[in-house]
């Protein structure tokens, strides 16, 4: 039974939906860049780009406060690569050294 009070609840029981990203107040909005990184990575021909560190690759921070996280890859200059984690119910984008970094298989 549908809760009428809940607007996000209808999409909460959509078949293939895990779970809105958010907190008591509702969705969050992700930061620019985010979506766009997932899809390029979903979307990726092949299974292992030659550089590992390109927007959109899945990855385990390996190394310092984070250690355990996981990320995505937003942007990368050098050799320090933008990460989004979740953090406290949000998104948030956290700049990590890329030998701190594992990717997911």
């Amino acid at each position: 039974m549908l809760d009428q009070h809940d607007p996000w609840q209808p999409i909460n029981c959509t078949y293939g939906v895990y779970r809105l990203v958010g907190n008591h107040g509702g969705p969050t909005p992700l930061q620019h860049g985010t979506l766009e990184a997932a899809m390029q990575a979903f979307n990726a021909n092949e299974t292992t780009p030659c550089n590992p560190w390109q927007r959109g690759a899945v990855c385990t921070i390996v190394n310092g406060p984070l250690n355990g996280m996981n990320a995505v890859v937003t942007e990368v200059e050098d050799d320090v690569a933008m990460v989004s984690v979740m953090m406290l119910g949000q998104l948030r984008n956290v700049a990590v050294h890329t030998n701190a970094l594992a990717l997911r298989t």
